[in-house]
């Protein structure tokens, strides 16, 4: 039930940014891509907000499927990765 309640969710969030992404001015015009960008979340902004959605999916189904009664995501970082990642691109950035 949380699973399918989780996938409808994203499909919302989805259905959202398409929604936007079609939205015409009140004259029927389209609005430029320029204007689209002021308006809404930049694509590497909702990238992001996709990708962590489907991972918080992924953790919260293979947690559960392990048995556990709850997850509670406020334990959840991504420093160490991004630590780890931004020593290596700035290693990279120095050669």
């Amino acid at each position: 039930m949380l699973r399918r309640s989780c996938h409808i969710r994203l499909e919302s969030f989805l259905n959202w940014k398409n929604a936007v992404n079609g939205r015409q001015k009140s004259n029927g015009e389209t609005y430029t891509t320029t204007e689209k960008a002021k308006m809404c979340l930049s694509d590497a902004t909702f990238q992001g907000l996709l990708m962590t959605t489907k991972s918080f999916i992924g953790i919260l189904d293979y947690m559960l499927g392990l048995g556990a009664e709850y997850v509670i995501f406020l334990r959840i970082s991504q420093d160490v990765l991004e630590s780890f990642f931004g020593t290596n691109s700035s290693k990279r950035w120095k050669q």
